[in-house]
């Protein structure tokens, strides 16, 4: 039996057995089956009472616990709606009283009907005109060097704005990767671009920018 499955077994007969739990699910990287034997456990308790975020490490195993109750936890993803993104990978390993699935489809629904800030459209927006302006004088000058950074540097802002531009929540960092292309309205010959971005030759990448800026769909 792989590892996390043993730590998950172990800690939901444990937290079953106290009355104040009521869900346990796992989330992250094991949820998404998309860990590896060294990854992180990542598990969301819901609780009749808060209590403090734990973090211990367990047969070698670093195992994160968020516990809040149910209102907590909706609380926390209408505050700040990337929260929703951990309770769409969740998957459940006990529920004593449904909670979790309502806490679910509150993150669904905030999914389906978020509308993206025009504060946050327009400051990424200046943000990549400022980094086109900067990519093309470093273009100029043949400072290789720091035209690799200031074109890796622009990678999280475009990002970015294709979420705020879908009127969906910015995930983490850790999880946008594998979920961009979920995005119903992405530039045209999109993969293609993407690919360009990650793992094409300086030229290409430096050049990216432009050709995403001239589609409608980029801010």
């Amino acid at each position: 039996m792989p590892k996390h499955k043993q730590i998950i077994e172990k800690l939901a007969s444990t937290y079953q057995s106290n009355g104040n739990n009521l869900a346990l699910l796992v989330t992250g990287s094991v949820a998404r089956d998309e860990y590896s034997e060294n990854s992180d456990l990542d598990l969301l308790l819901v609780a009749k009472e808060k209590q403090p975020f734990r973090e211990e490490l367990i047969d070698g195993i670093v195992v994160e616990v968020k516990t809040n109750t149910l209102d907590g936890f909706v609380l926390k993803m209408k505050d700040d709606p990337m929260n929703i993104y951990q309770w769409l990978d969740a998957k459940v390993i006990f529920d004593s009283d449904n909670v979790s699935e309502r806490i679910i489809n509150e993150a669904k629904n905030i999914y389906d009907t978020h509308t993206s800030a025009p504060k946050e459209i327009s400051g990424t927006k200046k943000w990549l005109e400022s980094a086109k302006i900067k990519i093309e004088s470093t273009q100029q000058n043949n400072d290789e060097l720091a035209l690799g950074f200031n074109v890796s540097n622009i990678l999280w802002q475009i990002v970015r704005g294709l979420y705020l531009l879908n009127n969906k929540p910015v995930p983490p960092n850790t999880t946008a990767f594998g979920r961009i292309n979920k995005l119903e309205n992405l530039p045209n010959n999109f993969d293609q671009q993407w690919k360009d971005l990650l793992t094409g030759d300086l030229e290409k990448r430096s050049n990216l920018h432009s050709r995403l800026n001239r589609n409608p769909l980029v801010i």
